[in-house]
């Protein structure tokens, strides 16, 4: 991961949880989830990678909200 910049998983975490409470109620989907996202932000290199491969992971996540959550 580039040190420039980081993405506020645990925040994001709360976030998810409270806009997708059913999806998310089963604590193996948030570890899941959270897992993706860990791997992802290890093998990327920018904050537009980060956003692309989760956009694809996670469709119903759209690009503003991820954004919302890197440097933040």
């Amino acid at each position: 991961m580039n040190n420039e910049w980081w993405f506020f998983t645990n925040g994001f975490m709360d976030w998810v949880r409270e806009e997708f409470p059913t999806a998310l109620a089963n604590h193996f989907t948030y570890d899941m989830l959270e897992n993706i996202i860990d791997y992802v932000l290890d093998t990327t290199e920018t904050q537009a990678e980060f956003v692309e491969a989760m956009l694809n992971i996670v469709p119903e996540v759209e690009e503003d909200e991820w954004a919302a959550w890197i440097n933040k």
